[in-house]
This record gives C-alpha cells, structure tokens and sequence, in this order.
C-alpha cells in the first residue's frame, strides 16, 4: 500500500512511513488488512472482530486499542482510519491525492 509515503507490505508484514519501518503489532496490522481490503468501505466492528480474532472471544474495546496504536503509527497520516460511530472503521483516501492514488497501496506477492 502507498499512500504519498505509507507501504505496507502484506507478504513480509511491514509497514513504512516516509520510508522509516514502523513497528507495529500484528492485531493493528491484521484491522490494517481488514481496512485495505475493503477499499473504502465501512468495516462492522462484528466483522473487524471476526476476521482478526476468529476464534476467541474479545471485546470491542480490543478493536480501539489496535487502531489507537496503528494511527500512532501513521502519524501525520492517521486520519486515513476513520471511525464511524455505531457502525465501524473505514480506511479514506486522503483528499489532496488523485483519485487513482487514494488512500494505501499494498505490496504483495501473489502466488
């Protein structure tokens, strides 16, 4: 993903913002790929829940601490997640990119 200066790299499971790596646990990258994979659209946090945690029984305060650490991690572009409240999180394209740029671009192997 590459949003202006953001990569994500699902294959090796890393981030970089302004080409600096950024630690970042793997439930906050798990909702990352959630949000990237739904491009644009809003994500229920019922489905967050079920896709990064599908075996275990969480709360949904689960959810707000990995995106509190992944928009820490974003930076100045922590914006890009978007709370929707009552109905979810979605990943915005950033409103100063052409529309074919917006929002993240993912690097990935396909196999």
């Amino acid at each position: 993903m590459k949003a202006s200066s953001i990569d994500v790299n699902l294959s090796t499971r890393e981030i970089q913002v302004r080409g600096t790596a950024i630690p970042l646990g793997s439930r906050a990258f798990d909702i990352l790929t959630v949000l990237m994979a739904a491009h644009g659209q809003v994500v229920s946090l019922e489905d967050i829940l079920r896709k990064v945690w599908p075996d275990t029984v969480v709360e949904e305060s689960n959810i707000r601490v990995h995106v509190c650490a992944l928009r820490k991690a974003l930076g100045e572009d922590r914006r890009l997640i978007q709370n929707i409240p009552g109905r979810g999180y979605r990943l915005t394209p950033r409103c100063d990119m052409p529309a074919a740029r917006a929002g993240m671009s993912m690097a990935s192997e396909e196999r």
